[in-house]
């Protein structure tokens, strides 16, 4: 899993929190390590840390965590927004 953000500067143009996710099943080199998973996150004020929180306990539950990288569009939808 990879969770790139913006720098602090890049706050304060943030008008509305938000996540975009891309997956790669047969994952991809970040930096030196494989990843299948990479949640962008953009968070007004201090709620990047829910978002943060939000997705640490998702990731936590094996069976989520591989849902997240093989599932659908709709799967990744449902397990992020709690809805699964």
């Amino acid at each position: 899993l990879a969770l790139p953000h913006g720098v602090e500067e890049a706050k304060k143009t943030i008008k509305h929190s938000g996540i975009a996710v891309m997956t790669f099943p047969k994952g991809i080199d970040w930096g030196g390590n494989e990843v299948h998973v990479v949640i962008g996150i953009a968070g007004v004020g201090d709620e990047h840390l829910d978002i943060l929180a939000n997705i640490a306990d998702k990731m936590l539950d094996e069976a989520a965590a591989e849902k997240l990288t093989t599932g659908d569009v709709d799967t990744v939808y449902s397990i992020l927004a709690g809805k699964e």
